[in-house]
């Protein structure tokens, strides 16, 4: 009976490079999700304000209340993920944002909207340090890792006017 030798193959990916790749496109995602949520909910407040009869001055904690949770977290999520992992810490800022984010589509009044959406900011503020944390811990440092923070922070960018875009094709079709 002859030996052989099996190469074990990557399941999909076949290489450290593509699975870098892959990464960089999910983080960046999450980063482009976050942007999009803040400023298509600001597009389409005054559209809400009319259609549902929310008053002007509890609407602005809509916006508010997500920009003030998701700055307030942010340390404590970069320290959390410096604890329990930036991979976990960041799957947890993932689906505590989601669960959220399905949650306010149901929201009846501005009070429960404004907490949901608090709440969403929190799994913001840990997704992004640990996004941030694991691409630089997986790209080494010089020109390789420049490219993956500037394709991260570039997705900033575009998840801005996506959110502008989108919330606008909402707030005139809806």
């Amino acid at each position: 009976m002859a030996d052989s030798i099996v190469k074990p193959t990557l399941p999909w990916y076949r290489s450290l490079n593509q699975m870098k790749g892959l990464m960089l496109v999910i983080v960046s995602c999450a980063q482009m999700l976050d942007l999009i949520n803040v400023t298509s909910v600001i597009i389409i407040l005054p559209k809400i304000m009319v259609d549902v009869g929310y008053e002007f001055d509890k609407l602005q904690w809509v916006s508010s209340a997500y920009a003030l949770a998701y700055g307030a977290f942010l340390l404590l999520g970069g320290r959390l993920g410096d604890i329990f992992g930036h991979r976990n810490i960041y799957l947890f800022g993932v689906t505590w944002f989601s669960i959220w984010a399905v949650i306010n589509g149901f929201a009846k009044d501005p009070v429960m909207m404004s907490v949901g959406r608090a709440l969403q900011g929190v799994g913001a503020g840990f997704t992004i340090p640990s996004a941030l944390a694991i691409l630089t811990t997986s790209y080494p440092e010089g020109p390789e890792r420049h490219k993956a923070l500037s394709i991260f922070g570039g997705t900033a960018a575009v998840g801005s006017v996506l959110g502008v875009l989108l919330g606008g094709i909402l707030g005139s079709t809806v």
